[in-house]
């Protein structure tokens, strides 16, 4: 019965040791988390280490007569569509997407909570629900960041708009919100570069 006592005892010890384990591990996979910042200083210097997504080199390509500024990571996208009235980037595999769109006309002015407005009834009339979770005004350039649901999960999208000569060039990002630490901060990033180049 002593022997049994103590089997038991060491399968407790080693199970209580994988338990803290698997907790340091995660900590210290939170712990390297980058934050938009230390993304951007990345993006600057051309190159950056995203963790559990791997090396990324940036590209950036000036689009339109306003001379937009697009940031892309080099060679992450498969799909590229490039034509006169805009460009859109798809890595399909990693449920990723950036898209910048010039609009024939120039669009209606509105303030950052009535644009907020306006996307979630845009999504409302699409029967998609829109959770708005930060409206960024940066001078030329405003951003809303929000999430849709989707069959295969939250998506994280951020929608930009450019009013360098007029409102006429938006642009939009999304990934998957299970990446938005990741994925979602690394389309953050690339946007306040863009705002800040413009």
């Amino acid at each position: 019965m002593e022997r049994l006592d103590e089997k038991i005892a060491a399968l407790e010890r080693l199970r209580r040791m994988e338990q803290r384990e698997n907790k340091k591990e995660e900590t210290e996979t939170e712990q390297h988390l980058l934050s938009i910042e230390e993304m951007r200083e990345g993006i600057r210097a051309g190159s950056l280490f995203l963790p559990q997504k791997g090396n990324m080199v940036f590209k950036t390509v000036t689009c339109f007569a306003e001379e937009i500024p697009l940031i892309y990571p080099d060679g992450f996208y498969t799909d590229c569509q490039e034509a006169e009235e805009g460009m859109i980037l798809v890595n399909n595999r990693e449920n990723m997407g950036q898209t910048l769109i010039r609009l024939p006309s120039a669009m209606e002015w509105l303030g950052m909570e009535a644009w907020g407005e306006q996307i979630r009834q845009g999504m409302k009339a699409k029967g998609l629900y829109a959770d708005i979770i930060k409206k960024e005004p940066m001078g030329t350039l405003d951003y809303i960041a929000y999430r849709i649901p989707s069959k295969e999960g939250w998506v994280y999208n951020i929608i930009y708009r450019i009013h360098k000569k007029d409102q006429s060039v938006i642009g939009g990002s999304n990934c998957m919100d299970s990446d938005k630490d990741t994925y979602g901060r690394l389309l953050e990033a690339m946007i306040q570069e863009m705002a800040q180049r413009l």
